[in-house]
């Protein structure tokens, strides 16, 4: 059982298109085939250069290997380069892993928080750590 290959794609509309990531070449077997790329998420955007997303996921990125402030914001700034205007990121991450990248204003220069799908911009949890926050892009 894949991560990312049996678990997302089911949650997205009829005839979406999904890529996925991963640093490790050995996760492309979980990946989707034929529209997985390896590399550095920093530079996701030299990845799928010419590609244009209406939403990404990034969870469990920030924190676990993308640990300092500098490069958050490199991925940050990379993930909204490949972003359409308007479009949504779901950032995942952990409160015990790394500063909060809202309020520290992190994501402030390409996105803003915003409700998605009847849930708050933000989602916690009372048993986990994890946090995931739904951001726009901003033109």
């Amino acid at each position: 059982r894949g991560y990312n290959r049996d678990d997302y794609p089911p949650l997205l509309d009829a005839g979406a298109e999904v890529w996925t990531t991963d640093i490790d070449p050995r996760a492309a077997r979980w990946g989707v085939s034929g529209h997985h790329r390896t590399g550095d998420a920093c530079q996701v955007d030299q990845m799928f250069n010419g590609l244009t997303f209406d939403a990404i996921l990034c969870n469990g990125v920030l924190g676990h290997g993308v640990d300092r402030t500098d490069q958050q914001t490199r991925i940050l700034a990379a993930m909204a380069k490949i972003l359409r205007p308007a479009g949504r990121l779901l950032l995942g991450w952990n409160t015990d892993r790394i500063a909060d990248p809202v309020l520290t204003g992190l994501t402030a220069i390409w996105f803003s928080p915003a409700p998605f799908a009847g849930l708050p911009s933000r989602v916690t949890f009372d048993a986990v750590t994890h946090v995931y926050d739904s951001l726009v892009r901003v033109e």
